[in-house]
C-alpha cells in the first residue's frame, strides 16, 4: 500500500505542476502519461531515464491536447522537483 501512495502521489504531483503552468488537463490523460513514462524508464537507455521519462510525458500530454510550451514548462518543473531538487539533498546528507 505505501508504493501505492508513493506512485499515486507522484502522479498528483505531476497534476500540480500542470495546474501550476495554467493547464487543466484531465487526471486520465496525466495517469496514463505517468505510467507510460514509467514503463520507458525501466529500459536501460539512459540513467534513471532521464531525456526518455520527459520526452514522453510531453509526447503524451501534448497528444491528450496539452499545447507544446505548457507540457514542456510543466514536465520540466516536474522533473526538477522529483529528480533533481533532491540529489544536492542526498548528497549534503551523505557527505559526513
Amino acid at each position: 500500500m505505501p508504493a501505492l501512495a508513493e506512485l499515486l502521489l507522484d502522479a498528483a504531483s505531476l497534476y500540480l505542476f500542470f495546474l501550476a503552468v495554467g493547464y487543466r488537463s484531465e487526471l486520465g490523460a496525466i495517469l496514463v502519461a505517468y505510467a507510460a513514462a514509467n514503463i520507458l524508464a525501466v529500459i536501460p537507455v539512459t540513467p534513471a531515464g532521464l531525456g526518455v521519462i520527459e520526452a514522453n510525458l510531453v509526447a503524451v500530454t501534448v497528444a491528450y491536447g496539452a499545447p507544446v510550451q505548457l507540457a514542456v514548462l510543466a514536465v520540466l518543473g516536474y522533473r526538477v522537483a522529483n529528480f533533481w531538487l533532491p540529489l544536492p539533498i542526498g548528497l549534503a546528507c551523505s557527505v559526513h
